[in-house]
């Protein structure tokens, strides 16, 4: 507003001459427009340029909001690699003991026999 004594304005160019965007208000104070151009709504909300894509009827979002949900991705990705690492480890531990089992089971069967008088 500070230029063009509106918060939200623009124009497009259509066969050599300027045209200016039909700019919409709405009850809630939201000011908007589309840009064919961009085949996006452009929204001044609360003092500040949001992209609406009416297709997907999605807000893009800004370079904070996108970086924090980058952040936010990368955590639930390291969580879910953790997860694993530990899994793979109980799973190594496992096979570990079944195999431990296994060894003793032979043992004490090779004992029972020599016991019993068995040959082996």
């Amino acid at each position: 507003g500070d230029f063009y004594g509106a918060p939200l304005t623009g124009e497009y160019l259509e066969n050599g001459q300027y045209h200016p965007f039909l700019i919409h208000h709405e009850p809630d104070g939201t000011i908007w427009s589309h840009s064919p151009t961009l085949n996006l709504n452009l929204c001044w909300e609360n003092g500040r340029l949001r992209f609406h894509d009416p297709a997907t009827n999605q807000w893009l979002l800004n370079h904070q909001e996108e970086q924090s949900a980058r952040q936010a991705a990368q955590a639930l990705a390291n969580d879910a690699q953790a997860r694993a690492n530990e899994a793979e480890a109980q799973a190594a531990e496992a096979e570990s003991a079944r195999q431990a089992a296994e060894a003793l089971a032979q043992e004490l069967r090779a004992k029972l026999r020599q016991l019993r008088g068995e040959s082996p």
